[in-house]
């Protein structure tokens, strides 16, 4: 306390204090001053450590669940798109108009229908498809499905102009 007041009162002009002890406060406020910079700094890159670290977990535990819940495999799907570039949401439910995912990049925009099934997705999907990048106005429509499609399927999606993808391709929409 002797010391703070001492140097308050020297930065006033009042109090005087010897040349190695002024000079020894000065030093002991700049190592303090760095000291607290180093700290901030430290703190800074241990939450961004944490952060990325998290944002990895989360992506393992929303692959892990998406395999036996429809509802995580859609956060999924949006998951790969957010770490492929895009702004994605999940906007799938009862009367989503045929959009599970609706993602935005840029200037462009897509809508996914995500099929978690166990045998191959048919054509009614990519009927969804079409019919959600016509609701939702976007300019490239998709269905995911790890099972694969039938030939109806892509009969259908390469005269409806919709992609038919696995997971693993989202990264490279």
């Amino acid at each position: 306390m002797r010391l703070l007041l001492g140097l308050s009162l020297t930065s006033l002009g009042l109090v005087a204090l010897p040349t190695s002890v002024a000079a020894s406060v000065r030093l002991d406020v700049r190592l303090g001053l760095a000291a607290a910079l180093l700290s901030v700094a430290l703190y800074g890159l241990g939450l961004l450590l944490c952060l990325s670290w998290d944002r990895g977990r989360l992506l393992r535990r929303l692959a892990r669940d998406a395999r036996t819940c429809p509802y995580a495999f859609e956060a999924y799907c949006a998951a790969l798109l957010d770490r492929a570039g895009w702004d994605a949401e999940v906007v799938g439910g009862s009367g989503d108009q045929g959009a599970d995912v609706i993602a935005r990049r840029r200037h462009e925009s897509i809508v996914l229908q995500c099929k978690l099934y166990a045998r191959p997705v048919g054509n009614r999907a990519v009927q969804e498809a079409h019919a959600g990048r016509g609701m939702h106005e976007t300019e490239l429509a998709a269905v995911v499905a790890p099972a694969g499609f039938t030939r109806a399927a892509h009969a259908a999606a390469e005269q409806l102009d919709v992609q038919l993808l696995a997971p693993s391709d989202l990264a490279d929409v």
